[in-house]
Parts: C-alpha cells; sequence; structure tokens
C-alpha cells in the first residue's frame, strides 16, 4: 500500500534548497565550462587521430618517396632515354594520325576530274559516269559474280534443245502454252523441259561465286546514257552545269568506294569454296543509298538515291531517319559521315561472320590524286553496321526478291536474306585538297545541302 505525500514534507525539503537560489548568475557559466571540458577531451583526440593519418598518408609517404629517389643515383643520359620515350609516343600519335588520313586515300575513278576539270565539256561528266559502270563490271568479273539465266536465256536454251531432240511441244513462252495433240507427250515435253531449265541454272551457279545484276546496284542505271537506258522512265544523269555535275561525280565517286568494300567482302566471304552451291554467300540482292531505313524493301530498280553527308540532324527528314536511333555521328571538322545498305542471300550459319567481314580492315592502292605517284599499298577500316534484317527465304534453291526467282540455285543450305544498314566515314584532311568547291559549299550551308538532296542529288 503505497504511502500518501504529506504536502507539509514537500515544503519542508524545498524551504532547505532556498539557499541554491542565491547562485543561479553562476549556472550558465557552467553548463558552457562542462560542454568545453567534453569538447578538449572527447572531440580533440579525434579530430587529432585524423589529422595525425592525413599527415601521414600523404606528406610522410611523398617524403618517403623523394628520399628514395634521393638515394637512387640518375645517369647524366637519363633526360636521352625520356626523350625516346616521349619520342615514340609522338611518333604513335603521328603514325595514327597518318593511318586515319589513308583510309580515305583511294584510287579514283577518272583522274583530272576533282576537284575541277580543266577541260569543260560535257563529255568528261558522262565519261565519270562510264567509269563508273565498266568498274563495276570489272567488280563482277574480278570476284567471279554473274547474273542467274534470264528468261531470254531459258526460252532460247529450251527451243534449241527441243528441236534437236524433236520432242513436242518444248517451246517455253510466258503466254499460254499451245494444246498438245497427246496428253502424254504434253506431260513428257514438260518434264524434259523442267530438266534443261534445270541443268541451265545449275551450270549457271557452278561457274560463279555468287550472283549479282549491276542493275542492282545503284548509279549503274543512272549513268547510262539515255539512249541506251533500259528504262525510259529511270532516272539518268543529266548535265545541268558545271557545278551540279560536279557534285554528282563527287558523291557517285565516294559511292563506288562503298560498293567496292561490299564486293571485297563478299569475295573474302567465299575465298574457300568453289561455286554458289556450296560458297556460303550466294546472292548479292542490291546496294543503295536511299534515306529510308525500311526493312527488306528496295527502291525501283534503276532509281537512282546519291551517297550524301550526314550533317545538321535539324536540316531534314533524311538524317534523322538515319541518325535519331543509331550512333548519332554526323559529319564534323574532322569527318565526313555518309551511309549505305544493302542485301545477300547468304547461308544461316554464316551471318555473324559475314557482320565481322564487312566491318574489318580491307587493303587498297593509292597512287596520289592525279594517279601519277608511285603506288602504295594503304588499309582502311571504316564501316559500322548500324542495322540488320534477316528474313527466311522460302526453301532453300529459291530467291524471293526477284520476277523469276525460280532460276536461282542456292545449293542445299538453310539460307536467307540479310540487309546491312551501314556507316561510312571518311577523313576530310585526307581529301580536302581534291574535293571540290560546290561540295564545300553545301557542308557550310544547310539550306543549300537540304535543297540539293531533295531534288534528287
Amino acid at each position: 500500500m503505497s504511502k500518501k505525500i504529506d504536502a507539509a514534507q514537500i515544503k519542508q525539503v524545498l524551504s532547505k534548497l532556498e539557499f541554491l537560489r542565491s547562485y543561479t548568475a553562476y549556472l550558465l557559466p557552467l553548463i558552457i565550462f562542462l560542454i568545453a571540458l567534453v569538447i578538449l577531451f572527447g572531440v580533440r583526440p579525434l579530430m587529432s587521430s585524423n589529422l595525425k593519418k592525413s599527415i601521414r598518408n600523404q606528406s610522410v609517404k611523398n617524403a618517403k618517396a623523394i628520399q628514395r629517389l634521393q638515394s637512387q643515383e640518375i645517369s647524366r643520359d637519363q633526360w636521352k632515354e625520356e626523350k625516346k620515350y616521349q619520342d615514340a609516343l609522338a611518333a604513335d600519335v603521328n603514325h595514327i594520325s597518318k593511318m586515319s588520313m589513308q583510309t580515305t586515300q583511294r584510287e579514283l575513278l577518272q583522274y583530272g576530274l576533282f576537284p575541277e576539270s580543266k577541260d569543260k565539256s560535257i563529255s568528261v561528266y558522262w565519261g565519270f559516269g562510264q567509269a563508273y559502270r565498266q568498274s563495276i563490271e570489272n567488280l563482277m568479273t574480278q570476284h567471279k559474280a554473274r547474273q542467274c539465266p534470264s528468261r531470254q536465256e531459258i526460252e532460247i536454251a529450251v527451243t534449241r534443245t527441243s528441236s534437236m531432240t524433236e520432242t513436242i511441244g518444248m517451246e517455253l513462252s510466258s503466254s499460254k502454252r499451245a494444246r498438245k495433240t497427246s496428253r502424254r507427250a504434253s506431260d513428257q515435253g514438260d518434264e524434259v523441259e523442267q530438266a534443261i531449265i534445270d541443268e541451265i541454272c545449275l551450270e549457271a551457279a557452278r561457274s560463279a561465286s555468287f550472283y549479282a545484276d549491276p542493275l542492282d546496284i545503284a548509279g549503274y542505271l543512272y549513268w547510262a546514257k539515255p539512249e541506251h537506258s533500259q528504262q525510259s522512265s529511270s532516272k539518268v544523269f543529266e548535265y545541268v552545269d558545271e557545278q551540279d555535275a560536279l557534285k554528282n561525280c563527287w558523291f557517285w565517286q565516294i559511292g563506288y568506294w562503298m560498293i567496292e568494300d561490299v564486293f571485297s567482302s563478299i569475295s573474302a566471304m567465299n575465298k574457300s569454296c568453289k561455286n554458289v552451291l556450296d560458297c556460303p554467300v550466294k546472292h548479292l540482292v542490291f546496294i543503295d543509298f536511299s534515306p529510308e531505313i525500311t526493312k527488306n524493301q528496295k527502291g525501283a530498280q534503276g532509281e537512282a538515291e546519291s551517297p550524301f553527308y550526314l550533317m545538321d540532324p535539324n536540316i531534314s527528314a533524311v538524317t534523322e531517319s538515319v541518325t535519331s536511333a543509331h550512333t548519332k555521328r554526323l559529319s564534323n571538322e574532322d569527318w565526313d559521315v555518309t551511309r549505305f545498305r544493302f542485301a545477300v542471300v547468304i547461308n544461316a550459319k554464316s551471318v555473324q561472320k559475314f557482320m565481322n567481314q564487312v566491318c574489318s580492315p580491307k587493303k587498297h592502292k593509292f597512287k596520289g590524286w592525279q594517279g601519277a605517284d608511285p603506288e602504295q599499298t594503304f588499309q582502311h577500316n571504316q564501316i559500322t553496321i548500324v542495322e540488320a534484317f534477316t528474313v527466311a527465304l522460302s526453301g532453300s534453291s529459291k530467291a524471293d526478291s526477284k520476277e523469276d526467282i525460280e532460276f536461282y540455285r542456292y545449293g542445299d543450305d538453310a539460307v536467307v536474306e540479310l540487309e546491312l544498314v551501314c556507316e561510312y566515314i571518311f577523313s576530310r584532311r585526307a581529301y580536302e585538297d581534291i574535293k571540290p568547291v560546290p561540295v564545300k559549299d553545301l557542308e557550310s550551308s544547310q539550306d543549300d545541302f537540304d535543297e540539293y538532296y531533295d531534288e534528287g542529288g
């Protein structure tokens, strides 16, 4: 049971403490004094420990390092060794800079044209175009590429064979077949006809490393003279003035260098095989420079989209569609950035290896910008793959990308159509001396560039 506190007792206790009231003036200084003691004997040792640690890690450590160095005997010629080291670093920098320029120092399709031709006749520019076409044909021959048999070739071969074997109703035509006098004869004729077609197509596949058609390579039909153009509706080069002609030739020149690299990459992949039937890369479907990145869609045959420099991303939809989702690299004072795309039919197991090959170093010759210097062998590696699409083909022996798909023979490999969108860079310093003034003006005037490309390049 708790005791009740007596009020009288409380008053008695408080009366005894009454004497403290006279010392309240000393209470605040006493509190301050106690806090000072805590800081002096508590915080100060901690701060002192941190200071000692800092001195030990910095000042003392550095002093010992200096003492060790002072104890070492340095050769009087030590500076010479250091100079060798610094010279080696400078040489590496110069070598890398030189190599970056060599990547862009390539053979020209026509010497004497850039930066400005002394010959002002229109034939100079048509001469460049014919050199462009001839060089693509030379690439076909050099890398053992050929077209598949055309429908006309098949018709001629079947007709000739049918007359020699005296079979009935063997004429191949796109129109309805003539009525046969006998259903049995008709069936036999169809079997023989198909056997002839298969043999012709297989023979074409055995005689090539891969399929390719110059008409599927950008610029080939563009540089055909109007009277020789196979399609009257196709756009071909037209001379407007010297400035426009120089711009056309310049951009198609850098485009040809990219086309060269595609052929070189395919050839390197196919170097250890015999023909289309066993080579990994079966068919170069197309190469172009169109700005749209559209999965497995190629422009109409013969339509010319010239290469262009990726510049200010705000000038047009061209660069926005190309760079915004990819590397965002644009041309600047050091580099010219451009792009291209191409598609191949390839063994499904070789896709990654081929992509690596496309981005691998390649060798080229250089004889100076006038073609008169001693020939040198340089190396270039300027391709970055920024997009890749694959589509399986419906069957291992047919292509889905052409009208006459039944005339392709790819062998027994499982194949896909692989489309690659690539960036390509050039060193500005390397070819600045031969870059035409109209092209330099494009680089300094975004409005002119936008207008130039909108008009078709």
